[in-house]
């Protein structure tokens, strides 16, 4: 099964219903329900993700929302190691650079995000949600 990184905007194109984004990440989700994939975020997507949604859909929303979702991915640790190379990385988005560290030492095979051109230099492969499914057919 493919250990896959989800960065924080696939949930928000769900959670928030992001047009025409939605779609195609909810798709990632569902092969996570049927067990075709393991997905994975950090605390700081993790942590983004409820301040973003519940800034446009409220608190309690946002936290229900979350909720549902934590039943299908798990958040891995981020080390001191990992800010340390993304502070000194050549990344322009010192956020992604720390996304991009967590999952390279968690070993994860993949990364998911909507923002492949901050991932340029990645030695994981990198796909948005659409190249995704297509591995799927």
């Amino acid at each position: 099964m493919t250990k896959t990184f989800i960065d924080s905007d696939i949930f928000l194109d769900v959670i928030l219903d992001r047009k025409p984004y939605a779609k195609n990440s909810s798709k990632i989700f569902d092969q996570a329900i049927y067990k075709n994939i393991s997905l994975y975020t950090s605390a700081v997507c993790f942590a983004n993700i409820y301040y973003i949604a519940s800034k446009n859909i409220g608190k309690v929303k946002a936290k229900k929302l979350i909720t549902e979702f934590k039943t299908l991915f798990e958040v891995i640790p981020t080390s001191d190691r990992a800010i340390h190379l993304a502070i000194q990385s050549s990344f322009t988005d010192i956020e992604d650079a720390i996304q991009y560290y967590t999952a390279l030492e968690n070993r994860l095979d993949l990364i998911i995000t909507r923002n492949k051109k901050h991932f340029k230099q990645s030695e994981i492969p990198v796909l948005n949600p659409t190249q995704y499914l297509a591995t799927l057919i």
